[in-house]
C-alpha cells in the first residue's frame, strides 16, 4: 500500500497510524497535512518524498523500518510544524547513507526533525505494542 499526496490530510485525533507493508511502501508530499496524528509507523518503505510530513498540527514520533532500494528525497523531513522523533530502528545512520547514496535529507531536514538510528535509539523510548509483537 503506497498512499498519494494528502491522503491522510485534515485526519482529526489520531494516537497511532501503520502505513506500508513490511517489505516497499512510498509516500508522497504532504501525506499528514493538517492531521492530528501523533505516531506514524512506516513498516516498509522504498521511498520517502519531500515534505511528507510537512504540515502535521500534533505528529511527535515516526518510526520507519527498513525497505529494499530504500530512497529518501532531500527534502524528506522539511517544513515540520512540531519536534518530531524519527526512530529508523533497522539501521545505523552510516548503513542508512550507505543505502541512499547521501545525506542530504538529512543535512536538509528541518531543525525540528531529531533522527534516531538502530544504535543510538534511547532507552527510555516507549514502542507502541504494534511495533514491539511485529519485532518478536
Amino acid at each position: 500500500y503506497s498512499p498519494n499526496q494528502y491522503t491522510f490530510a485534515g485526519i482529526g485525533a489520531m494516537k497511532f497510524m501503520a502505513i506500508g507493508n513490511d517489505s516497499e511502501a512510498y509516500t508522497a508530499g504532504y501525506l499528514f497535512a493538517e492531521s492530528s496524528i501523533e505516531v506514524v509507523w512506516i513498516r516498509g518503505f522504498y521511498s520517502i518524498s519531500s515534505n511528507t510530513f510537512a504540515g502535521t498540527k500534533a505528529l511527535k514520533e515516526v518510526f520507519i523500518g527498513a525497505g529494499h532500494g530504500t530512497e529518501l528525497s532531500a527534502n524528506s523531513f522539511a517544513n515540520l510544524e512540531t519536534d518530531v522523533n524519527f526512530y529508523f530502528y533497522t539501521y545505523t545512520y552510516e548503513e542508512l547513507v550507505e543505502e541512499v547514496g547521501d545525506d542530504e535529507w538529512f543535512t536538509n531536514a528541518d531543525e525540528k526533525a531529531h533522527f534516531y538510528f538502530k544504535d543510538t535509539i534511547p532507552a527510555d523510548v516507549v514502542w507502541p505494542d504494534e511495533i514491539k509483537d511485529s519485532l518478536k
